[in-house]
């Protein structure tokens, strides 16, 4: 497991070079890679495009019964799409809590979401090397003026 969550980690380095949100995610089914992905959503003008929906767009049809490993807590649309996809487990190395509010759509975390789905998907948080993780999004936020993008989510969920 750890060697999985190490890799996702460093695919959110190489996401981070690349100019994008430092997030990366491998699907595994048993033991072998069938799928990775990093944030992708400036690089391709797709807010679908984040690292988690990569792996599954990825792994194809061969995500049936896999683990997915993510560097930072799925979203709720990702673990949705985990779920159609026939994900049985998500392992992730940062919790939604240790970074900005404005990164996620709901203030549930995946664990919570994951009892709401009508596919069942297991989460488990492996912290670990979660302050990796966050070194990873405070250099993004610094090079890209994080900011912004902070004030125009909050100025958006305001406005609704």
């Amino acid at each position: 497991m750890e060697e999985f969550l190490s890799k996702s980690i460093q695919l959110a380095e190489q996401s981070l070079k690349a100019g994008n949100f430092p997030v990366g995610s491998i699907i595994c089914v048993g033991g072998l890679e069938v799928g990775r992905g990093t944030s992708s959503t400036d690089a391709l003008d797709d807010v679908t495009a984040h690292a988690e929906v990569q792996a599954v767009r990825a792994a194809k049809q061969q995500a049936k019964g896999g683990i997915l490993y993510s560097s930072l807590e799925p979203c709720m649309m990702c673990l949705a799409a985990c779920a159609w996809a026939g994900v049985q487990r998500v392992v992730f190395a940062c919790s939604r809590t240790a970074v900005n509010n404005s990164y996620y759509e709901t203030n549930a975390s995946a664990i919570e979401l994951s009892r709401i789905l009508t596919i069942p998907i297991e989460v488990m948080p492996d912290l670990s090397k979660q302050d990796d993780v966050i070194t990873l999004i405070r250099q993004w936020e610094k090079a890209y003026n994080h900011s912004r993008h902070t004030d125009s989510c909050l100025a958006a969920k305001t406005d609704a």
